[in-house]
């Protein structure tokens, strides 16, 4: 009965060792889901904040993107508004008495033989001119050739040499009402 009795313990043995062996592969698995459901936490932690700050970096984006089409779009509209005015006040001015007298004596300080341009509709300029100028395509004034020389007295000129007009009308038209 000896190899019997000992037949029966090492299967007892191996039943037992097997049942370890079952026990710490089954702990070995529990460890293992625990530790990949905490890194699919971590991860979907990770995710959430990538997610947020792609999200919050992208806002920023459109938002910036928005308010630079916005400041052209402002800047653009204000220098139509600003180029209408000076439309509107080149057209007052051409009516002026004092725009008579600036041609008149233009047209007289030019030496004899000169040659004059202006905008063909300008009647302030036929009617102090014999004969019609060269047609150019001015708001008003006028361009003396003489020989050589040319003296730009158009409009256009005038103002371009004064460019801190148009600074001084954009200040006027949109200054800021302060309460």
């Amino acid at each position: 009965m000896k190899l019997q009795d000992l037949i029966s313990e090492i299967r007892n043995d191996s039943k037992n060792e097997l049942a370890k062996l079952e026990y710490g592969r089954e702990k070995e698995i529990e460890d293992l889901l625990q530790f990949a459901r905490l890194e699919k936490m971590h991860l979907k932690e990770k995710t959430d904040e990538e997610i947020e700050k792609k999200s919050n970096d992208i806002e920023k984006e459109i938002m910036g993107t928005a308010e630079l089409i916005c400041r052209k779009n402002t800047l653009k509209e204000k220098k139509r508004i600003t180029n209408k005015a000076m439309s509107e006040g080149i057209k007052l001015l051409l009516k002026d008495k004092k725009y008579n007298t600036f041609l008149k004596k233009e047209i007289k300080n030019a030496k004899k033989g000169a040659i004059f341009e202006g905008n063909k509709t300008d009647k302030v300029l036929l009617s102090l001119l014999k004969k019609p100028p060269k047609h150019k395509n001015i708001a008003g004034g006028i361009i003396i050739h003489e020989g050589t020389m040319t003296k730009d007295r158009s409009i256009e000129s005038l103002l371009e040499k004064n460019k801190s007009l148009e600074g001084v009308l954009q200040n006027f038209i949109f200054k800021e009402v302060k309460e």
